[in-house]
């Protein structure tokens, strides 16, 4: 059976999801945070992206795809050029490494996999980012923006999930 355009119009759309959503995860990262406890905080949104699509579509975005997306965030946040390209892909590879667990563990499984990576990425960063300043940073806007990242995994995923079903549906 030979694929009709509009077939391999949807193919690609599916195909490209990965990328999108985490573009789309990036732009709504550059949105900041703020409360009155807070001021401003931007949490990393595309690390969930990435982990999720690592472990859920990791043909779709495969490790170089996290560095082009980290590097991507890189240049739209302004933040050292390759941090979070180098992040990306650290959690790109824990995502495959943890694959078969969370995928057969369900989601409160991945949700504790990816509390322990956002947790381990967002001291690693912070640890980066102050040895590349030469100057130590505040802790705390890392504190609330790892706990904003942790709180906005369920709903995410659960929206990336349904794009997942919708591709399987008619990819």
């Amino acid at each position: 059976m030979a694929l009709t355009p509009s077939r391999k119009l949807t193919g690609l759309m599916i195909a490209a999801l990965p990328a999108l959503t985490s573009i789309l995860m990036i732009l709504a990262s550059l949105i900041p945070i703020t409360g009155r406890a807070l001021g401003p905080v931007t949490p990393p949104l595309v690390l969930i992206s990435v982990f999720f699509w690592s472990v859920h579509r990791p043909a779709h975005l495969p490790p170089w795809a996290a560095f082009l997306i980290g590097l991507f965030y890189d240049l739209l946040s302004g933040t050292y050029l390759g941090l979070w390209a180098f992040i990306a892909t650290l959690i790109s590879a824990y995502g495959l490494s943890q694959r078969n667990s969370v995928i057969t563990g369900g989601f409160f499984l991945g949700w504790l996999a990816f509390i322990m990576a956002a947790i381990a990425i967002s001291v690693l960063a912070w640890v980066l980012v102050s040895l590349l300043s030469l100057a130590t940073f505040p802790h705390q806007p890392i504190v609330y923006s790892t706990l904003l990242l942790i709180g906005l995994y369920p709903p995410i995923s659960f929206l990336f999930g349904k794009l997942q079903q919708w591709g399987l549906r008619y990819g």
